[in-house]
């Protein structure tokens, strides 16, 4: 029998950084409720302001789009990873240091509930090394 995942509601994002911001982005147009994190909170205010420009050019060129508040209302912008917990699906969208990545998938190992998805934006750090750093089956 082949089981299907469940379409998670809330996305979980470490990392408000271009890749985050845009995977948050696009999550919301999408319909998906957001918590988009970052330890520091300029990273987080500087966030909120980039994707309502974002969002207000996204808007101008396709104007079927989804209004800007509609789609910035399901983008929760923090500076606590504690807030993932609520999360069913967290992506990992730090910069690419290996040991603040792998910090980053202890704490969300610790944070999220074990049935949580954890995945990883990275683009040369091998999976396996992320994965190591928490106690979930890869």
């Amino acid at each position: 029998m082949s089981r299907q995942a469940a379409t998670p509601s809330v996305l979980g994002i470490a990392g408000a950084g271009v890749m985050g911001r845009g995977i948050a982005q696009c999550a919301a147009e999408a319909g998906l409720e957001v918590i988009l994190v970052d330890v520091s909170p300029a990273v987080v205010e500087r966030a909120r302001q980039l994707l309502r420009d974002d969002l207000r050019l996204a808007r101008m060129l396709n104007p079927s789009k989804l209004s800007v508040q509609a789609t910035l209302a399901r983008i929760s912008p923090h500076a606590s990873l504690h807030e993932l917990a609520r999360a069913d699906f967290v992506i990992e969208s730090i910069s690419e240091h290996p040991a603040q990545k792998e910090r980053v998938f202890r704490e969300l190992d610790e944070r999220c509930r074990p049935e949580v998805c954890l995945a990883s934006n990275t683009s040369a750090i091998p999976i396996a090394r992320l994965a190591a750093a928490t106690r979930r089956a890869p």
